[in-house]
């Protein structure tokens, strides 16, 4: 859908009113108008491609209608995955400046590594975000055991329910050292694997656009640290919201364009 066609903007104006300030999950209702309407708007976009199944430019919601899975459930899915994805964008773009106002050094780094979309500098850039998903942003991971199980002396029955503190492991001195510290450069020289580091789930049910999160997010930072100046106007400790933690609601930045990076 064109963000700047009517259907687009109406759109956009439903996903912010469907949770707004909240984390998706903890939004539910008896009754939830903005989530009636977006369903509208799948079912009026689903009968659209029925009647012209070509299309330019692929999307779920295609595959959805061309492979015949269309149905109540998956409905729901893709007008929450939507909005869950753009939380947790825009959680991860807030701590990324967070870090680039409280890590300058860190920053240049970036823009040093090598000239402007070369490897290297795609390298740094991506080594600063995987350090700002270690430091902050990992969601815990939470099973439902099938069968019995013993582990470290405790005695896990089958149905019950366990959470692996992602976060919480991130911080394992021996995997890095210096916990707390903000180096991006533990990224640089070395890759941990997926018992190690983990900031988008394990297994299956990793999160299929972690890739393209990082990637995207990578470039956010080179365009950034080009360009423009961040720094703590005033800065918040941060809190532990729903999902992750976050950047203090008082927590403000102040981001200016250097001067030899602006448009004439």
């Amino acid at each position: 859908i064109d963000p700047a066609s009517q259907t687009g903007k109406i759109l956009q104006a439903t996903y912010d009113a469907l949770t707004p300030g909240l984390a998706p999950a903890f939004s539910y209702q008896t009754r939830n108008p903005e989530f009636e309407r977006l369903i509208e708007l799948i079912n009026t976009e689903a009968s659209r491609l029925k009647l012209a199944p070509r299309r330019a430019t692929d999307s779920v919601l295609a595959r959805l209608v061309s492979d015949g899975y269309l149905d109540p459930t998956s409905r729901g899915i893709l007008a929450y995955m939507v909005e869950t994805g753009r939380f947790d964008l825009y959680s991860l773009f807030r701590w990324t400046l967070y870090y680039l106002a409280k890590h300058p050094g860190a920053a240049s780094a970036v823009i040093t590594a090598g000239p402007e979309r070369s490897p290297a500098r795609a390298a740094a850039a991506q080594a600063f975000v995987l350090e700002t998903l270690r430091s902050n942003q990992s969601e815990a991971i939470q099973r439902q055991l099938d069968d019995d199980h013993h582990f470290a002396g405790f005695a896990l029955p089958a149905k019950c329910q366990i959470q692996v503190c992602m976060w919480e492991t991130h911080k394992d001195p021996v995997v890095f050292p210096d916990p707390f510290r903000f180096e991006p450069a533990r990224f640089m020289d070395h890759h941990y694997g997926i018992d190690r580091f983990a900031p988008f789930g394990v297994d299956d049910h990793r999160c299929a656009a972690a890739d393209y999160v990082v990637a995207l997010t990578s470039l956010f930072v080179e365009e950034v640290a080009q360009a423009w100046t961040v720094r703590v106007h005033r800065d918040a400790a941060p809190i532990r919201g729903n999902y992750h933690w976050e950047p203090g609601p008082d927590l403000t930045l102040a981001i200016e364009r250097r001067a030899e990076t602006a448009p004439s």
